[in-house]
């Protein structure tokens, strides 16, 4: 693998190190990816090491392979369906930098991985199945039941996720029991809300998503690139530089997201 290349100190920032205005939506989330494990490979401790490990054996080696591996593991606890097939070029291009037959390529292979497709299996929602169907494959006891559904939920969904019993008569046509799980669903709700256990989330799309988290990496090094002078003129907040934001306070505020961030993925990787 090749060594890490230090930003430069001196002259403008590259455009492409911050403005992702124009990175096609389709790809946005590859660009997220690629962007953040940028910084990545600079900063965690444990993914310095393994790189290193990678870079003194010989590619298709057993050691190099490990190393690969291991490599490839940490990544996708940051970022679901990671692709390994861009790792080397993380060390010298930008996203925007690379062609567009390969940014198509890791586009597919992060949209059809694993976790992507799994996010849209009805069984992330909710899982419901009788007795008859979990006798074979052993799992008709609750602990049984609930390691089965684990499995198909991360961290954050298990948080919110209740287990039960229920049962059915089946003589009913669909429309009665629809209504009723339909009742039942609505006073749960309500209960739950009483109780303080937490209301559905519903996510409105551009707040947190993938460009606007690239916008605050992209004023994150800017920051680090430019010292405060090379930014306002004194008592200014009106930035003297192109940016993805107008003033200065904008530009740390949002910043500082995508710092928090950063570090977040480092203990992660770092403690595993």
């Amino acid at each position: 693998m090749k060594k890490i290349i230090k930003p430069r100190a001196t002259g403008t920032i590259d455009p492409k190190e911050w403005n992702f205005k124009d990175v096609p939506q389709d790809e946005i989330e590859a660009c997220y990816q690629f962007e953040y494990a940028r910084e990545l490979i600079t900063q965690s401790r444990k993914l310095r090491f393994y790189i290193k490990e990678a870079e003194i054996h010989l590619p298709s080696t057993r050691e190099w392979c490990e190393a690969s591996d291991k490599i490839s593991n940490l990544m996708d606890k940051c970022f679901p369906d990671f692709s390994i097939y861009y790792f080397n070029f993380l060390f010298t291009y930008t996203w925007q930098e690379l062609s567009d037959s390969y940014r198509l390529k890791v586009t597919e292979l992060i949209s059809t991985g694993y976790d992507h497709y799994s996010k849209k299996w009805p069984q992330r929602n909710i899982r419901i199945q009788t007795l008859r169907e979990l006798r074979p494959s052993n799992q008709a006891t609750m602990e049984a039941f609930q390691k089965g559904c684990e499995d198909f939920l991360d961290d954050n969904d298990l948080t919110q996720t209740e287990y039960g019993m229920f049962a059915i008569n089946w003589k009913n046509p669909d429309h009665k029991i629809q209504g009723g799980f339909n009742h039942w669903l609505s006073e749960q709700r309500k209960e739950r809300e009483k109780l303080g256990l937490g209301k559905a989330e519903y996510k409105p799309e551009g707040r947190g998503g993938f460009r606007d988290r690239l916008n605050w990496l992209g004023a994150a090094r800017i920051i680090r690139f430019y010292p405060k002078k090379q930014l306002v003129n004194y008592s200014d907040t009106n930035l003297l530089v192109d940016t993805p934001y107008s003033h200065l306070p904008d530009l740390y505020k949002n910043a500082k997201k995508a710092d928090e961030i950063i570090k977040k993925m480092v203990e992660r990787l770092d403690r595993s």
